[in-house]
Formats: C-alpha cells, sequence, structure tokens
C-alpha cells in the first residue's frame, strides 16, 4: 500500500508539470489554431536563461525565473511577429505552417546546441530534501511540481475568468470572426497568448535544472506531453490542457506499477491515444467538428 500511495504522489507530481506543459501549449494552440513547434526550444530557453541568470549572474532562483519569463515571452512573441503573421497575412495553407512552425524548432534547438553543447546541465539538486508525509517519505522536488502546477493553473484561471485579456481570448477561442467584429484586435491577442503561453513554460525549465537536466532536446518530449494534454483535455479548452497534463501523470503512475519506471511515459502516451480513439473530442472539448 505505501508503494502505491509513493507512486500515486509521484504520478501526481508528474502530473502537475505535464498540465503546466499542457496549459501553456494549450493557451497558444486554442487561441491562434497554430501547431507550435517552437514552443519546445522556448521551454528549453528559458531552463537555460534560468541557468545562467543563478550560475553566471549570482541571481537567486526566483529572480532568475522572472528574467527567463521575460525572455520566454519576446521569443513567443517574435515567432508569432515574424513567421506567424506574415504566414497569416498571405493566406498560407495550413501545411506550410506546419512545415514552418517544425523548421523553427529545429533551428532553435541547433542554435542551443551550438552554444550550450549537448550534454545536460543542471543545478545541484543537493538542497531538495525529504520530507515525511504520514508513512510517505517524498523529495521536495515532488512537492515543487505540485505547487507550481497549482500555481500556474490558479493564475491562468484567474487571468481567463477575472481579466480583460482573459475575456478576449475566451472571445476568439470561440468564434474568431464574430471577435474581430465586436472589435478585438485579433493580431494583438494572439501576441498576447503567445507571451503568456511561453512565460508559462519556465516553471518547467526550472524544475528540469534539479531533475533530469535541460538539454537542447528537452522540449521534445514535453511538446509531445503538451500535445497529448491538449487534445486528451479538449480542443478549446484552456483549462482542458491542464486536466490532460495531471490524467497523464497519474497514468504514468500506473504504468510504474504495473510495469516498471521505463515503460512510464511509453504507456501513458498510448493509454491516453487509446481514450482519444474513444472519445475524440476529449475530457472538455467543444467538438472536433466546430473547432
Amino acid at each position: 500500500m505505501d508503494l502505491a500511495l509513493q507512486l500515486l504522489l509521484q504520478g501526481v507530481g508528474s502530473g502537475a508539470i505535464y498540465a503546466v506543459v499542457g496549459l501553456s501549449f494549450g493557451l497558444i494552440f486554442n487561441t491562434t489554431r497554430v501547431f507550435h513547434f517552437a514552443h519546445g526550444a522556448i521551454l528549453t530557453l528559458g531552463g537555460y536563461t534560468i541557468l545562467l541568470g543563478v550560475q553566471e549572474l549570482g541571481a537567486p532562483l526566483p529572480l532568475a525565473m522572472l528574467g527567463a519569463a521575460g525572455v520566454a515571452a519576446i521569443a513567443g512573441m517574435a515567432c508569432e511577429i515574424l513567421l506567424y503573421r506574415p504566414l497569416r497575412r498571405r493566406g498560407a495553407p495550413p501545411l506550410l505552417w506546419f512545415l514552418a512552425s517544425f523548421a523553427l524548432l529545429v533551428i532553435l534547438q541547433n542554435i542551443l546546441l551550438l552554444i550550450f553543447g549537448g550534454v545536460p546541465l543542471s543545478l545541484s539538486s543537493g538542497a531538495m530534501g525529504r520530507v515525511a508525509l504520514g508513512p510517505l517519505n517524498v523529495s521536495e522536488l515532488v512537492l515543487w511540481k505540485v505547487a507550481a502546477g497549482i500555481a500556474a493553473t490558479l493564475t491562468i484561471a484567474w487571468v481567463l475568468v477575472g481579466t480583460r485579456l482573459g475575456k478576449e481570448l475566451r472571445a476568439v477561442v470561440s468564434n474568431p470572426e464574430m471577435a474581430r467584429i465586436a472589435g478585438i484586435d485579433l493580431d494583438r491577442r494572439y501576441l498576447h497568448a503567445y507571451a503568456l503561453g511561453s512565460a508559462l513554460t519556465v516553471p518547467v525549465g526550472a524544475i528540469a535544472l534539479f531533475d533530469q537536466g535541460v538539454s537542447p532536446d528537452l522540449g521534445e518530449t514535453q511538446l509531445l506531453i503538451a500535445t497529448v494534454a491538449v487534445f486528451a483535455g479538449g480542443i478549446g479548452s484552456y483549462l482542458g490542457g491542464a486536466l490532460g497534463g495531471l490524467v497523464l501523470g497519474l497514468v504514468g503512475a500506473v504504468a510504474v506499477y504495473v510495469t516498471n519506471a521505463s515503460f512510464q511515459t511509453t504507456l501513458a502516451l498510448a493509454a491516453m491515444t487509446a481514450f482519444l480513439l474513444l472519445r475524440p473530442n476529449g475530457l472538455l472539448g467543444i467538438g472536433l467538428r466546430r473547432a
């Protein structure tokens, strides 16, 4: 029983990080309907920025994360202004959007590889101790993952419900043409979605620095997880990506319990893919035809 509870708690921790990734990617995808491949590279860029801030500039971790959020937001907005907006104005076909976004991911990954090399870089995890929770003895890193997931979800929920920006973003998702007729500047809201979604990846990069380390290909796995989480949560639902990510983490914990850790991600993704075959709209989706 203790092993099951331990794995369940670790699954919640992993699911919380998956939720942040799904939430950040879904914020961009649901608003713009662009499959933003470069989101993975921007996540990695945030991790490297935190590393430089702490090791080279001697900044405390919260300040380094704040600076990384700014860098990630600027990078996300640059993708919209320099690549996606010109494609949108030229009426480019979907395949061209897909190829251009994938090419941008490869370019950014290779730039990071040239600058930082291919060896994973990390911050010392010696400060991460263990905490006793009843019969369980868990790493502080798991608790930080849960805290990051809760903080990110509550922040985005507040933005969507309690601010004008959030209400306009939801209007754009519901019906872009009607939102434009109502006076909402679509280009400006797309820009805000890229900025907010990109900045939201920073906690994931910070956790990675204390976990497996940051390498140029870190974003590839995270992008795959984000895609599955968003579609499992439901297209058109901002918080659906967070729900899908949490479920993905819990499914991964079950996979570890019945098999072993080496199959965790594989079985979790396979289970979620099978779920999508049975329920294509996802958990909170608006329906594929409408999307």
